[in-house]
Parts: C-alpha cells; sequence; structure tokens
C-alpha cells in the first residue's frame, strides 16, 4: 500500500504542512507523534532519529 503524506497527516490529525515542516527541519514532532510515525513505516523511533 502506498504511504503518501495526506494519510500520514490524517492519521496524526496534522496537516500536510506540519509534516513538510518535520521534512525541511523547521519544527519536529512530539513523542506520540514520533511512536505513531515508526509504527507507520514499521521502523524504530531511534531509526527516525539516527543520521545516515
Amino acid at each position: 500500500m502506498p504511504r503518501s503524506v495526506l494519510s500520514l497527516g490524517n492519521i496524526l490529525s496534522v496537516c500536510n504542512q506540519t509534516i513538510s515542516f518535520w521534512e525541511g527541519g523547521s519544527r519536529e514532532p512530539n513523542l506520540d507523534n514520533l511512536l505513531t510515525i515508526a509504527r507507520y513505516f514499521g521502523v524504530s523511533v531511534d531509526d527516525l532519529l539516527t543520521e545516515l
């Protein structure tokens, strides 16, 4: 199933612009959102926070 910003935004109850801010680094998601994002993508929170 394709994952989109829109579907993630719906799950987190945030707008697409909020996700764009997270992606750009101007804002950060709270811990609850980090946990939900990790579950959504099937990764750990550590994976989300670790830079490659």
